[in-house]
C-alpha cells in the first residue's frame, strides 16, 4: 500500500531485514496468544523474558536501519523508546514490546505481515479450541449462560480473535475472496456463537461478512463515493464522542439509559465508577480492573468487580492523554489516507472496529486486531519533517532528560 522508508538495499539484504524483523514478531505473536489461554501455565516463567528478547532484536535491528533511515526516523525511534520505557515502568511487557513491533513494521511489506498474523493466529486458535475439546488444556463453562472458553481464560477471546481473522482474510483476499470462504466464516461464526453465546462479537462479524459480500459485487463503483471515506475518517473520533456523550447523559434512575445499560451488560455503570475512582491522566497508571476472565488456575476472582469494556475510556486512563492522543492520530490518518489510495476495505475494516470498540475493550492486541498496527505506513510515507514529527522530536528529547534527571536524584 505504501512505499517502504528503506530505499536503495539489495534484495538478498532486504530479505535478511525481513527475516530480522519477522522471526522475533512471529515468537512473540505466537506466544501472545498462547498466554491469553491455559497453556500460559507452562511458559508463565519465561514469558517477560522472551517479551524482552524480542524487543532487544528488534530494536539493534533499527539501530542498523538508522545509516539508511531518513532523519525523522530517529525522533520516532526516540519517542517509541520513551513510549516504551512508561510501559515497562508499569510492567506491561506485552504492550511495551507491541509498541517496538509497529514502529519497526514500517519496514517490511504490509502484505507479508497481514498473511504471517493470518497464518500463525490462526494457528494457534485451532490449537488451543481443539486442545480444549480433546483435554489437553481446561474448557471451562460458565455457569448459568452456558458459556464455553474453548481454552482460553475468558469467553470473548475465542471470537474476537475469530473475528480479526475474518476480517484479515478478507482484507488481504478482497473481492477474490469466494462465495464459497465466505459463508464457511459464517458457518463458524454461528457454531462460536452457539458455545461462547458472545453476541456484539457475533453481531459485528455477521456485519463484516454482509461486508464483504456487498463489496464483492459493487466494489469498484462503491470505492469512488469520496463521502463514504470522508464518514469513516470521523469513526475514531466520533465513537470516542459518543462514548463521552453516554457517560455524560447516563443516569440508572432514566428508563431508557438504564435499558441501554442492561442491554450492554451494564457497561456504562462500570465505566462511570472507574472514572470516579481512577479519573484521567496525562502518562500511563496502573490500575487493577478485576473482569470474569479466568487466573492459571481457571478460578475467577473473588474481588468485587469493576471493568471497562469501552476501549476508548479503558485505554484512555490506562494509556494517559499523551499516548492516547497519539493513537487518535494515528488511527484517524490512517482513515484519511484511505481515501487517497481508494481502500475502501481497509477503511471500512478499520470504521468497524471503531464502532466495535464502544462496547469492547479487546482492538489493541495483534491478535484481535491487526489494523491499527498499519497506521504506522501512514507516518512513514511523508517526504517532509513536517510539524507532528517535530513535536515528537521535542517530546522524545525533553523526556529523556527528564528520565536522567530523575535517575541522578534517585541516585543522590
Amino acid at each position: 500500500m505504501m512505499k517502504r522508508i528503506v530505499e536503495g538495499i539489495q534484495l538478498d539484504r532486504l530479505s535478511m531485514l525481513d527475516l530480522w524483523y519477522i522471526i522475533p514478531f512471529s515468537v512473540w505473536l505466537i506466544l501472545s496468544c498462547f498466554s491469553i489461554s491455559f497453556y500460559y501455565t507452562f511458559f508463565s516463567t519465561y514469558f517477560v523474558l522472551v517479551n524482552c528478547l524480542c524487543a532487544w532484536i528488534l530494536l539493534t535491528r533499527e539501530i542498523f536501519l538508522l545509516s539508511w533511515a531518513r532523519k525523522k526516523d530517529l525522533h520516532v525511534l526516540l519517542l517509541t523508546i520513551v513510549i516504551m520505557s512508561l510501559f515497562f515502568q508499569n510492567k506491561n511487557y506485552v504492550l511495551m514490546t507491541l509498541i517496538l513491533i509497529i514502529f519497526c513494521m514500517r519496514n517490511t511489506d504490509l502484505k507479508k505481515i497481514g498473511w504471517i498474523v493470518f497464518l500463525i493466529t490462526g494457528a494457534c486458535f485451532l490449537a488451543i479450541v481443539v486442545s480444549s475439546k480433546v483435554g489437553i488444556i481446561q474448557d471451562f463453562v460458565e455457569a448459568g449462560r452456558n458459556r464455553h472458553y474453548l481454552g482460553f481464560r475468558y469467553s470473548l477471546y475465542g471470537p474476537t480473535i475469530y473475528f480479526n481473522l475474518c476480517a484479515l482474510l478478507i482484507y488481504l483476499r478482497k473481492t477474490k475472496i469466494h462465495w464459497l470462504t465466505l459463508c464457511l466464516m459464517l458457518a463458524g461464526n454461528i457454531l462460536l456463537y452457539k458455545l461462547t453465546d458472545a453476541r456484539l462479537c457475533f453481531g459485528f462479524t455477521v456485519i463484516l461478512l454482509v461486508m464483504a459480500g456487498i463489496y464483492k459485487k459493487s466494489y469498484h463503483r462503491l470505492k469512488e463515493w469520496n463521502w463514504i471515506y470522508w464518514l469513516m475518517a470521523a469513526s475514531f473520533i466520533g465513537c470516542l464522542i459518543v462514548t463521552f456523550v453516554l457517560i455524560r447523559i447516563y443516569d440508572p434512575s432514566h428508563e431508557m439509559l438504564a435499558k441501554i445499560n442492561s442491554l450492554f451488560g451494564n457497561r456504562l455503570g462500570y465505566i462511570k465508577e472507574s472514572i470516579r475512582r481512577y479519573g484521567f491522566t496525562w502518562l500511563p497508571q496502573t490500575i487493577q480492573w478485576v473482569g470474569n476472565g479466568l487466573n492459571m488456575e481457571g478460578v475467577q476472582s473473588a474481588k468485587e468487580y469493576l471493568y471497562v469494556d469501552n476501549f476508548y475510556i479503558h485505554y484512555l486512563q490506562q494509556f494517559g492523554v499523551v499516548i492516547f492522543s497519539i493513537i487518535t492520530a494515528m488511527v484517524t490518518k490512517l482513515l484519511v489516507t484511505c481515501k487517497k489510495y481508494k481502500d475502501l476495505y481497509l477503511a471500512s475494516i478499520v470504521s468497524l472496529l471503531c464502532l466495535h470498540g464502544i462496547v469492547d475493550d479487546l482492538l489493541f492486541a495483534v491478535y484481535y486486531n491487526a489494523f491499527f498496527m498499519i497506521s504506522v505506513y501512514t507516518f512513514t510515507d511523508s517526504k517532509k519533517l513536517n510539524m507532528i514529527y517535530q513535536c515528537l522530536m521535542v517530546g522524545s528529547y525533553a523526556w529523556i532528560f527528564y528520565m536522567m534527571a530523575r535517575y541522578f536524584m534517585l541516585s543522590v
